[in-house]
């Protein structure tokens, strides 16, 4: 099929229309073509899946929920089950074609994103863990302070006991 035929192809979709504009608008916000996403996962290419790119493919934020926009075995079934020419399909429906071109493409996906990740994260956790021994030393010098506070209230319960007698 030349250039020209595929143009005037009508281009089908085997997903509900909400699906595949969830999938477009991702598509689009990535600006990655679906078999160019196939061979960067197939490479665990990461300057193609940046960490922006690997969030916008996981999750998305849809009407104030974040749906998972990884293709699910029913989405993969159903698009496996079209019997035309696959180049007639839309993009969105190649994207779900991806799940079965590359082994693990939820995983490998997935891995990237934290490798991606993964200093940012250390960084993160290494600033929860330090307020938390902040904390501890905080607390433990309330528990001094509460403790001496004690002692000086016993003591003056005592001198004002001592005074009226």
């Amino acid at each position: 099929m030349s250039l020209e035929e595929e143009e005037n192809v009508e281009r089908t979709s085997m997903l509900s229309e909400r699906r595949q504009e969830e999938i477009n608008n991702v598509l689009t916000e990535t600006n990655v073509e679906p078999m160019n996403i196939c061979d960067a996962l197939l490479e665990y290419d990461e300057t193609i899946l940046t960490t922006s790119i690997c969030k916008k493919l996981m999750y998305l934020k849809y009407k104030l929920i974040f749906s998972n926009i990884l293709p699910t075995e029913y989405e993969l079934n159903l698009v496996n089950s079209f019997e035309g020419d696959i180049f007639t399909l839309k993009d969105c429906d190649h994207f779900i074609l991806l799940k079965k071109i590359v082994q693990g493409f939820d995983l490998r996906l997935r891995i990237i994103y934290f490798k991606n990740t993964y200093d940012e994260e250390i960084k993160i956790v290494n600033e929860l863990l330090e307020s938390a021994f902040d904390l501890v030393i905080f607390l433990k010098e309330c528990e001094k302070f509460v403790y001496f506070y004690q002692k000086m209230y016993k003591y003056k319960n005592l001198q004002k006991k001592k005074d009226n007698k």
